[in-house]
């Protein structure tokens, strides 16, 4: 098993050292370290965006910490109110009807 295992990684590292060696191998060289440094590159610009993604999100939740205050069960307000049932619905309560014209057409609001 180790030996089969061994082998094939000869066999790898000789198709790499072929690859490498025959031919101008400098272009090749160049070639695997561009691909390195492009691979670096966008690993950075990943982590920095998580990063900046973790650091808005705690600003935010501090932020909403800081405005609001939970009340005696440990709700903030738009959490204490989550009843969306259609009893709640005054009998008198007009439906919004016309949902096409109520958004900007090309830019400007229809009077």
């Amino acid at each position: 098993m180790i030996d089969s295992i061994l082998h094939i990684l000869d066999k790898i590292w000789d198709g790499i050292y072929a690859w490498l060696t025959d031919g101008k191998p400098i272009r090749k060289i160049r070639g695997l370290a561009g691909f390195f440094m492009m691979i670096a590159f966008w690993r950075y610009f990943y982590v920095s965006h998580k990063r900046a993604k973790l650091r808005t999100k705690e600003h935010e939740e501090k932020m909403i910490e800081d405005t609001y205050e939970k009340n005696e069960d440990g709700l903030y307000p738009w959490e204490v109110d989550t009843d969306i049932s259609p009893k709640r619905i005054s009998k008198d309560a007009e439906a919004f009807r016309d949902k096409e014209n109520a958004r900007p057409s090309r830019g400007r609001w229809k009077t």
